[in-house]
């Protein structure tokens, strides 16, 4: 595991909570978290909460490809009243030797039928044996607009005022992360969605 340590650590800078859990109906949209409404939102988009109508938690857990030693569980929940929602996440990623852990606590408001706003305050901590542990903390902010009832679109900021991890053992960004996306819903049972994200100092991602 020493060897992955290693490899993490050189990776740390660029890609730190780039992998956010999203749940697995944004998953298999391919992480499109931008302009559609799920609980699990709360990860990526905070306005996209606003299809809920009840209190709802969700829990998601997944290993990685990669090694089995290396896996992701993460926490959602959402309680909505009037035309205001309130939701707390926890995520942590990684093994033994490196984790990454995340609490986010979120905001949402609609204004109207077709606008809303959210945003989500988090507090961040990373662990890497041998060199001690950091913790920093960021913001997301985000916005849904429902053109109709076939077309919402939406974006976020993920961390924009570019936060870092304030341990002098460990140097380390929180990523920036600029979103935006559009989806479709032909009919009550087919959605088509799609974003463009970029990642600070990254390539430009569709998705």
């Amino acid at each position: 595991m020493k060897i992955w340590t290693v490899l993490l650590i050189s990776l740390t800078p660029s890609y730190l909570f780039a992998q956010n859990n999203l749940g697995p109906r944004l998953t298999a949209l391919g992480n499109n978290g931008a302009a559609v409404t799920d609980i699990w939102s709360l990860q990526a988009n905070p306005a996209g909460v606003i299809s809920l109508t009840k209190a709802t938690v969700s829990l998601n857990y997944t290993k990685h490809l990669l090694s089995d030693e290396i896996s992701t569980q993460a926490l959602v929940a959402v309680l909505p009243f009037k035309n205001n929602y309130v939701g707390a996440s926890f995520q942590r990623y990684g093994f033994a030797e490196y984790s990454e852990s995340k609490v986010g606590f979120a905001y949402s408001k609609t204004f109207g039928k077709k606008l809303s706003f959210g945003l989500n305050g988090n507090y961040h901590q990373l662990k890497i044996t041998n060199y001690g542990s950091s913790t920093g903390f960021s913001v997301d902010v985000g916005a849904l607009y429902r053109l109709n009832k076939n077309f919402t679109f939406g974006g976020f900021i993920s961390n924009p005022t570019k936060q870092k991890f304030n341990s002098s053992e460990i140097s380390a960004q929180i990523s920036t992360s600029f979103n935006v996306g559009v989806s479709y819903y032909p009919s009550d049972k087919v959605l088509i969605a799609t974003a463009v994200s970029k990642v600070l100092n990254n390539p430009l991602m569709l998705a």
